[in-house]
């Protein structure tokens, strides 16, 4: 889009890696490549981190820190190859937390030393990938991973999310796709999404053997003019990308 009022903002989350799903990735990231979007944002649970995690590690799900580590780089360099222009924002997610987490309960003396952050392990200053810890708003909108609520139905996450902001918001984290509009006391419209994720579906450790789970992402139009945020999800169904804005 590149005018300087209105940009394309597209959003991907909770890929897990090495837990990913390769075809719903690969759909995902030609997808925005295609529309050639202005802005990248990666929000959260990129890599999963299960090697150092508190949960079982069954047989099926069994995963090497060096691999899911070496695999996450050549994801982000990848990436950052495949959109070599645009800024890229990675938002930490909760599973990201995990090494954190790892270092503070097991390896104290490593916190602080050179090249052990989440950050310089990545190498996402020399790929030129922005870090926030927290939360980014653009254009009167939050973009935060969502960590510490799930409701159980599409939609019901985020409008926690709305509330405490008090704004526009996307979050990742509970895997499931929704978009929703409000219109607060003062007059001020704004719009919660829930974006999906590329991870593999119907992990072993659902009892039930189906999540309630969606794949794929969401492109934002923004018009900075209007202060204006209008989401075009896209999901990913059975081996297909079904998009809602026209490229």
């Amino acid at each position: 889009m590149g005018s300087k009022t209105k940009k394309l903002v597209g959003v991907i989350s909770d890929i897990h890696i090495p837990f990913e799903d390769p075809l719903a990735l690969r759909l995902s990231l030609e997808y925005l490549k295609e529309l050639d979007i202005d802005e990248l944002m990666l929000m959260g649970d990129i890599v999963d981190f299960l090697a150092i995690s508190r949960f079982n590690k069954t047989l099926e799900r069994r995963a090497s820190l060096n691999n899911e580590i070496e695999q996450s780089l050549t994801f982000l360099d990848n990436v950052r190859m495949m959109f070599k222009k645009i800024p890229i924002t990675y938002i930490k997610g909760n599973h990201e937390n995990r090494w954190d987490t790892y270092l503070i309960e097991k390896s104290p003396e490593l916190l602080g030393v050179r090249g052990m952050s989440f950050r310089e392990k990545m190498c996402l200053k020399e790929l030129n990938i922005r870090w926030e810890e927290k939360k980014v708003i653009e254009n009167d909108m939050v973009f935060y991973h969502g960590e510490g609520r799930s409701g159980k139905y599409a939609g019901d996450t985020v409008k926690h999310w709305m509330h405490h902001f008090m704004s526009s918001v996307i979050i990742g984290h509970i895997h499931k796709q929704a978009v929703i509009y409000q219109r607060t006391g003062t007059g001020k419209n704004i719009v919660g999404i829930e974006n999906p994720a590329l991870c593999l579906l119907d992990p072993d450790y659902e009892k039930s053997g189906t999540c309630n789970w969606q794949q794929g992402g969401t492109v934002i139009e923004m018009d900075f003019s209007k202060k204006i945020n209008t989401p075009y999800p896209f999901r990913i169904q059975d081996g297909e990308l079904l998009p809602s804005k026209s490229s």
